[in-house]
């Protein structure tokens, strides 16, 4: 016997496992968040607010970070809310990713390993009716960590020395509800409601050689909060063979003020070992700190269940942001990827068949032109391959990805560090029919 029981009864049915799941994954995800560790340490990331993150997911990241035309049924996809409707109706997903990695980073005079780990991504999606989709996540938006010094003589006849000791540490984490609508049939829209929160750490500290001098330190600490919204589009176009489409899709996200709360608190060491306090101020504001106009364009070309090839390109008006005193110059950045994935055969319960190979390339410009000794302000590119795999696992509906990811950040002036890395993304995406019907034999 069949449950016909109407899909809006069951959808209100659902409601409360619904909210009590909704409520366990954004508790789990807090706490995830607060105790990731950085994934950088690059000096660049001294200035602005860090590293910025780019809303994809392990699998979208093995194809060089498409996301604006992609538009499958089992990737959560938050850099497009409109692709939130490629979900299959009975279906839930339940996505999440991790890095480790490695970063060289070099300039004229030494360089240095350092060895690197991040939570990346908590996502999850499912439909609430037959047109509408809904979509939540725990997002990094930006990331900062660096630690570097230097020794300095103190010029005149004495050859004494002084260390200058630049370390920093923070995040800007991004908390997500989104939408998607399908009013007419291959073509959706959607939207993302965020709050942005963290906080930013900066220190600088001077130790002198000589006992005689007083050892100065200056210690910001930047705490940063606010709504963001974006939408997006997508127009899935079938070709006349039905087994080719293409897909074209849109992103816009405004210009928003945050909230900023910044602790600037400045301390004297004497030899004597006893620490004062010189400086001690907080500066609160609602508009010292901004995010930029951003928008993309994306297309996807695909063969039903085979192959797909993407192509993104996005810019973001960062010249027009907002940062309270900041040492770099802002710039207007611009985003490119390329990428695609092979399914041999997604019909077959052969594992390797059913295996997704991806690859992907990706290249970008610095938001910031930063100091450099020549007096002068220069900004620096970032350049990056990528090949994945998506496994099945479980049920053959769930899906193991990992991705190696080699980047390359050339700076734009000679001084300045150039920055390898070779980065394992490993996610793990969740395919469950929640919502398919009962039968009683």
């Amino acid at each position: 016997m069949k449950n016909h029981r109407h899909p809006v009864s069951r959808l209100i049915m659902n409601g409360r496992h619904w909210a009590a799941f909704v409520a366990a994954f954004f508790l789990l995800g807090h706490y995830g968040l607060q105790a990731q560790s950085n994934s950088t340490e690059s000096p660049y990331t001294r200035f602005g607010i860090g590293n910025l993150g780019e809303r994809t997911s392990t699998a979208s990241r093995a194809m060089g970070g498409i996301g604006i035309g992609l538009r499958t049924s089992n990737i959560i996809n938050p850099k497009n809310p409109a692709s939130y409707a490629a979900v299959d109706s009975l279906t839930f997903l339940f996505d999440f990713g991790t890095s480790i990695g490695m970063t060289w980073y070099r300039d004229a005079n030494a360089t240095s390993r350092r060895t690197l780990g991040n939570l990346e991504h908590i996502t999850m999606l499912f439909p609430m009716s037959k047109y509408v989709s809904f979509s939540a996540g725990l997002l990094p938006f930006a990331q900062g960590g660096y630690q570097f010094g230097r020794m300095e003589s103190m010029g005149g006849e004495s050859d004494a020395e002084f260390l200058r000791y630049y370390t920093g540490k923070g995040n800007v984490n991004e908390i997500y509800v989104g939408l998607s609508v399908e009013p007419i049939h291959d073509f959706s829209i959607g939207a993302n409601v965020s709050y942005l929160f963290g906080n930013i750490t900066h220190f600088r500290h001077v130790r002198f050689t000589t006992p005689a001098p007083n050892n100065p330190s200056f210690l910001d600490r930047l705490a940063l909060q606010g709504m963001r919204f974006d939408v997006g589009a997508q127009w899935h176009i079938p070709m006349q063979d039905k087994k080719h489409a293409l897909t074209i899709g849109a992103i816009y996200s405004p210009s928003i003020n945050l909230q900023s709360n910044l602790i600037r608190t400045n301390t004297i060491a004497g030899g004597s070992g006893l620490t004062t306090i010189t400086r001690l101020d907080t500066i609160s504001a609602k508009n010292a700190y901004s995010l930029p106009h951003s928008f993309g364009l994306g297309l996807t070309f695909e063969a039903t269940n085979k192959w797909l090839l993407g192509v993104d390109v996005d810019y973001s008006l960062w010249k027009n942001a907002k940062f309270f005193e900041s040492h770099s110059q802002m710039n207007n950045k611009w985003h490119v990827s390329v990428g695609g994935q092979f399914v041999p055969d997604e019909t077959q319960r052969s594992f390797w068949q059913r295996t997704a190979f991806r690859a992907g390339l990706h290249a970008e410009n610095s938001y910031m032109n930063v100091p450099t000794s020549d007096g002068a302000y220069h900004g620096y590119q970032k350049l990056g391959a990528s090949v994945g795999m998506g496994m099945p696992a479980f049920d053959y509906r769930s899906r193991l990805n990992v991705g190696l990811e080699y980047g390359l950040t050339l700076p734009g002036a000679k001084g300045m560090i150039t920055e390898h890395s070779i980065i394992l993304h490993v996610g793990l995406s969740f395919n469950e029919g929640w919502f398919r019907k009962m039968r009683i034999e």
